[in-house]
């Protein structure tokens, strides 16, 4: 495994890379060939985890099948129109000539099960800098000259405003002794998200959520639980959601993951087309238990409730 250490230590890599040679079939029905210019980090049979050539002045280590990948793309973003610029502000990691400096750039994945993301920004990250898990929040941690720093690694999003200022993506200067220094940070780089209950949201619907609650308790067992409900129950809530105002294009892959403002109204209408699959989902949260003085059921029953219907709120603290 190499730890890159400069710009030009990626660049004489990428050029040592023999391009591999595809056998697969591209759209105009012959092989790919070396067209694509794939050229993998170091397993050969591991060709989505690549250096990727961006211009003169920089390149990308891309992972695949992440937001901005334009090769091995996220299956929900194949048609989603992409700039080298973007390409690089999604990379994982990217190294950039900008002057005489060599600046890094570090992003987090987009998508809610990120493992493939974190391994790979644990492989190559250039000594100096790490990546930590506190409680499920991501920081980078940064040797600087003046000792370590840990700053915000927040999700990547696919908002234009966000894309445009690189709301998401680290950058820091390599200094050349194993040391860094901050180049270009977003304004909340210095600070880590955590979740707080909006009291005030939530006691709107105190008599709403507990007859939603104890209707869940009492019909859990008559819900089903094979896995063709839960088919009928995601296309059932993508089906609702083309019909609400504001999400035509919003898909999910459960109904829990419908916007809180639609599932709210579950709570308010006893006769919501989606009460019934996410009072299946909410039973299977509670994992199946039968009174609601289980205090195991009551802490994942307020869990749920917090989440699905959107009576978290993030507040940013210092790290």
């Amino acid at each position: 495994m190499t730890y890159f250490r400069s710009f030009q230590h990626v660049a004489n890599e990428y050029n040592d890379i023999k391009p591999v040679d595809e056998r697969g079939v591209g759209t105009n029905q012959k092989p790919y060939g070396t067209s694509r210019n794939i050229r993998p980090i170091s397993n050969r049979t591991r060709k989505w985890e690549r250096i990727q050539k961006i211009s003169n002045t920089c390149y990308a280590l891309m992972c695949g099948y992440t937001l901005g990948d334009t090769v091995y793309y996220a299956w929900r973003y194949k048609n989603v129109q992409t700039t080298p610029a973007i390409v690089a502000s999604y990379a994982p990691i990217a190294w950039h000539r900008i002057g005489e400096d060599d600046v890094v750039s570090v992003s987090n994945s987009g998508f809610s099960h990120p493992t493939a993301h974190h391994q790979f920004l644990r492989t190559w990250l250039p000594r100096g800098l790490t990546l930590v898990n506190r409680n499920g929040k991501h920081l980078l941690r940064v040797l600087q000259p003046d000792g370590l720093k840990e700053y915000s690694l927040r999700k990547a999003t696919c908002h234009e405003t966000d894309v445009r200022t690189n709301s998401f993506n680290l950058q820091f200067k390599s200094n050349g002794d194993g040391t860094f220094t901050p180049y270009k940070l977003p304004e909340v780089a210095t600070k880590a998200i955590r979740k707080r209950v909006d009291v005030r949201l939530k006691r709107r619907f105190k008599v709403r959520l507990e007859e939603f609650n104890q209707w869940v308790m009492a019909m859990g067992p008559l819900f089903p639980k094979d896995w063709r409900s839960r088919d009928e129950a995601q296309k059932a809530a993508n089906d609702y959601i083309q019909t609400v105002p504001g999400y035509p294009t919003h898909s999910v892959w459960r109904p829990t993951d419908v916007p809180a403002d639609i599932a709210r109204e579950v709570l308010i209408h006893h006769d919501h087309p989606l009460r019934m699959y996410l009072g299946m989902e909410a039973w299977m949260a509670v994992a199946g238990a039968s009174w609601l003085k289980d205090e195991r059921a009551i802490d994942r029953l307020r869990a749920f409730n917090n989440k699905v219907f959107g009576f978290e709120k993030e507040v940013d603290v210092e790290i």
